[in-house]
């Protein structure tokens, strides 16, 4: 689905999710994960940790706080998470760049 400037990519208001995510999965931790494209050390203001453990619990994905280290757990996180929470995460992405 495009926004009406017909392109997947573009400086509207419109954020484009796959129903699958096919990439944006890098190696790194938790955190990681929820602040792609960007890195801790680069992230926003609103990134707190705070911010991303109450992202996690809205979308039910706090079990994943659960893991060895926390946000700082180191997985494997597209061999790990179902398609389900894969999507979740996507969803954290999107309202942590919003």
């Amino acid at each position: 689905m495009f926004c009406r400037h017909q392109s997947a990519v573009c400086s509207c208001s419109v954020f484009h999710l796959r129903v699958l995510s096919l990439c944006c999965w890098k190696q790194g931790s938790l955190r990681d994960q929820l602040l792609y494209p960007h890195t801790a050390e680069s992230r926003h203001e609103d990134g707190s940790d705070v911010r991303l453990v109450q992202l996690l619990t809205e979308l039910d994905l706090s079990h994943l706080l659960a893991c060895k280290g926390g946000l700082d757990a180191e997985e494997v996180w597209q061999d790990m998470l179902s398609v389900g929470e894969q999507q979740r995460i996507s969803f954290i992405r999107l309202l942590y760049h919003r």
